[in-house]
């Protein structure tokens, strides 16, 4: 069952009248999003590129939890063009995923992303090693569940 109709419906009711530049950009990419999807099917690089620009508006906005399912729909999409031949950036999306789950306070899933970016990464591998390093010094974590290192 796919969740983004039913959150573009809620996503544009919650944000239409409202005056900010966010909540116009956010009514603007949901309304291009929903025209995309239907002129070019759902499993398209342009629907893929919405996908972001919204999942980083709500990202903006701190609704994390919807963010996160528009850069998932985005990562799932994606994976699908790669197959196709298509030129998507899997990496960065990997990377917001990660952002996203470390602000949720979700360590090891965002941990999980941050290596996956990483290993798709073909440039400056520094950047996702730090925001791995960074999950394990937020001041919220709690490494008592990690499991003992083993070499």
């Amino acid at each position: 069952l796919d969740p983004i109709p039913g959150l573009i419906f809620v996503l544009l009711i919650k944000n239409e009248n409202n005056d900010d530049k966010t909540s116009q950009d956010l009514v603007w990419g949901l309304r291009a999003l929903q025209e995309k999807r239907h002129e070019l099917g759902p499993t398209n690089a342009e629907v893929a590129s919405v996908l972001n620009f919204i999942g980083t508006l709500l990202f903006h906005q701190r609704e994390l939890d919807q963010a996160l399912l528009f850069f998932q729909e985005e990562l799932r999409l994606e994976e699908q063009l790669i197959g196709k031949g298509e030129n998507v950036s899997v990496s960065v999306t990997c990377n917001n995923i990660g952002r996203i789950l470390q602000e949720l306070g979700r360590f090891h899933q965002a941990i999980h992303y941050y290596q996956r970016s990483l290993k798709l990464k073909t440039g400056d591998a520094t950047n996702g090693r730090s925001k791995i390093g960074a999950v394990f010094t937020d001041e919220d974590y709690d490494d008592s569940d990690l499991p003992p290192a083993t070499m």
